[in-house]
């Protein structure tokens, strides 16, 4: 916790290590369930706190990083500091309310269709970012052949992995809560 009486709101980031990599087996089932989760402000499941409560501007989880296991998990939003005992308990519902009831299948081939495309048009656009690509998944063991079976792998994800994927790796009860900002005490 770290107060900034300056600052109009309250940065905050919840997070869990994440015994994850690139070459995990669910790697491509964690991606996709971290996905419909909170890849999107207003359509993934954390944009409840947003377009139910009015409680943020901006919300949205992701694994800091995936070339080696235990980055973290985290889930990060900004809001008014008269909001913030509020936000925390609705962030934890969504995510426990996401572990019982599990992804749809609309999610899943929502989300695996939308990282694959997001992929090679976002990630593989310039030159430079094609050369730091094949250098990374040359350097990690996977090779080139990674960026062209990205897409597939998402596709053939299941259901079933998925939910495994959501029981294994989001769980609110080992996430470190990380304020920064006006806090009212």
């Amino acid at each position: 916790e770290k107060n900034l009486p300056d600052k109009t709101n309250v940065d905050v980031m919840m997070g869990t290590p994440a015994p994850l990599s690139i070459r995990s087996k669910d790697f491509y089932a964690a991606s996709i369930a971290n996905s419909a989760l909170g890849h999107d402000t207003v359509s993934s499941r954390l944009a409840e706190l947003r377009t139910k409560h009015g409680l943020t501007y901006g919300v949205g989880s992701y694994f800091t990083e995936n070339a080696f296991e235990n980055g973290a998990w985290v889930v990060q939003f900004s809001v008014n500091p008269d909001n913030l005992k509020k936000s925390v308990p609705v962030v934890d519902k969504i995510i426990n309310d996401y572990i019982k009831s599990g992804i749809t299948t609309k999610e899943l081939s929502e989300e695996a269709q939308r990282l694959g495309g997001e992929y090679v048009v976002e990630r593989m656009r310039t030159p430079r970012q094609l050369a730091d690509a094949i250098t990374k998944y040359e350097f990690l063991g996977l090779g080139a052949k990674f960026m062209d079976e990205y897409p597939t792998q998402l596709a053939r994800v299941t259901k079933a992995e998925a939910n495994a994927a959501i029981r294994k790796y989001f769980d609110p009860k080992r996430m470190v809560t990380s304020l920064a900002g006006t806090i009212k005490k």
